[in-house]
């Protein structure tokens, strides 16, 4: 979304759309404030004014993670950057907007898995199998990092790790997931299961 001055915006883009639920035109000429929750919404147009009154950028050209509002009133964790631009004798903001609520879902879901296992290991489990870990590496960017980490904590416990990796197989293409197992196991076991005869046999 592009801002003038008073922080009016002037353009919503396709994308911003989507996010927030409105159309470009109920949202032309209205204040930034209005895609943000409280207390963000008041901070940030006070922020703009101080700005235009002091020169002082503060917040411009910085990422924040706060919280967006929908058209319906829901609220979402949002990512925003406002940036200046000059075009000739005028200036200009870009408010650059990502909901960010599947990272948070992710980091979330991340926490109360190791919050799981942890307990679980404080409790006196002494074997851990993840399945599936095709699973998590579709979901997460980083799994490779959080389960370098995990198993390195749980072998300094004397705990046994099993990962369990589905692959290409029989009628379950979509499970299958480029994980490098040799990076974070120390014996890696094959089982291929086949059909013969009309039953599946490994």
């Amino acid at each position: 979304a592009t801002l003038n001055e008073s922080g009016s915006i002037e353009s919503f883009n396709p994308a911003a759309q989507k996010i927030y639920g409105y159309h470009a035109n109920e949202v032309l000429r209205r204040h930034l404030g209005i895609l943000l929750a409280e207390p963000y919404r008041d901070r940030y147009t006070a922020r703009l004014r101080q700005y235009l009154a002091t020169g002082e950028k503060g917040f411009l050209g910085t990422r924040q993670e706060i919280e967006g509002q929908r058209r319906d009133g829901d609220g979402f964790p949002l990512e925003l950057a406002i940036n200046e631009v000059r075009l000739g004798d005028r200036r200009i903001f870009v408010a650059s907007m990502r909901d960010i609520s599947e990272r948070r879902r992710m980091e979330q879901m991340k926490s109360e898995f190791i919050s799981t296992v942890t307990q679980d290991v404080m409790d006196g489990a002494k074997v851990v199998i993840v399945d599936s870990l095709t699973g998590y590496a579709r979901a997460m960017d980083d799994h490779v990092t959080l389960f370098s980490e995990l198993l390195s904590y749980l072998g300094q416990q004397g705990v046994v790790s099993l990962l369990v990796v589905g692959q290409h197989g029989l009628g379950f293409p979509a499970l299958s997931a480029q994980v490098d197992l040799s990076y974070l196991a120390d014996s890696v076991l094959m089982f291929r299961y086949y059909e013969f005869a009309g039953e599946v046999r490994k």
